[in-house]
Formats: structure tokens, C-alpha cells, sequence
């Protein structure tokens, strides 16, 4: 099996937006991006993530920018469920949209458990208020 995971670095908080790099892998796909995201949205969907899934079919999603020229970059993260079985899956896409050869892009999904992704909710929530610069998350 291979091994997945996130890793988010961070500067601090300024007038509401959290400057946020994220470096994500299935173990057969990978990438990165910057962003700025507006901190308060990224604090809720960590706190969503803790209690994931609620219901059966939940999903839980953040995204930032877009994945057109019009935005300089794009993070999408979204939580699944894949079956009734207890598996789980976070779908990550990525994109650089800056001048070749800087550009680039990244879509894949990760296959987890919800208690990993609650894990990594708990994570999030914790390195928010940490004032820590790195988080890494293996699912």
C-alpha cells in the first residue's frame, strides 16, 4: 500500500485571511499549491471534519480560488464516504495558475477511513490555534 498524506504550512493570520501552502499525495499522484483562504472557513470545515460523517452520504467541503486563469490558484478538498463498509475517501485538486513553467495542476483521490479523517479534523483544529508553521496528516 502506499502512503498518503497532507501537509499544510502556514503564516499567520492577516485581516482575515490565513496564507496557506498545502502539499498533498496519494502515494501515486501528488501536488501543491498556495492560497490565500479566509481563515474562519478553513476553522469550520476542520471543525466539520472532527465529526465526519454525520449523516449517512455526508460530505464535507472547502475550496478556494478556481481552476480558471482568472483565479492564481485553486485548493479543493472534499470528504466522502465511498461505501456503507466504513471506507472514506478526500478528493484533493490543486492548481497553479501562474506563467509556464510555474503552472501546474493536480487532481486525485485519497482512500481513507472516517476515523482518519476525523483525525486529521482534529489536527487541523489543534495546529489553528497552535501558532505551529507546519502540520503534516498521513491518511
Amino acid at each position: 500500500m502506499t502512503s498518503s498524506f497532507l501537509i499544510f504550512n502556514r503564516e499567520p493570520v492577516s485581516g482575515g485571511f490565513l496564507p496557506l501552502r498545502l502539499a498533498a499525495s496519494n502515494g501515486d499522484f501528488g501536488g501543491s499549491t498556495e492560497a490565500s483562504v479566509f481563515a474562519d472557513e478553513f476553522k469550520f470545515f476542520a471543525d466539520q471534519l472532527t465529526t465526519f460523517p454525520r449523516t449517512p452520504g455526508d460530505k464535507v467541503l472547502f475550496s478556494s480560488g478556481g481552476d480558471d486563469e482568472a483565479w492564481q490558484s485553486y485548493l479543493y478538498l472534499m470528504a466522502y464516504e465511498l461505501d456503507e463498509q466504513g471506507r472514506a475517501a478526500l478528493q484533493v485538486r490543486l492548481r497553479r495558475n501562474e506563467p509556464e513553467p510555474q503552472a501546474g495542476g493536480a487532481a486525485f483521490t485519497i482512500q481513507t477511513t472516517p476515523a482518519a479523517i476525523q483525525g486529521m479534523g482534529q489536527a487541523l483544529c489543534a495546529w489553528l490555534v497552535s501558532g505551529e508553521e507546519r502540520l503534516e496528516c498521513s491518511l
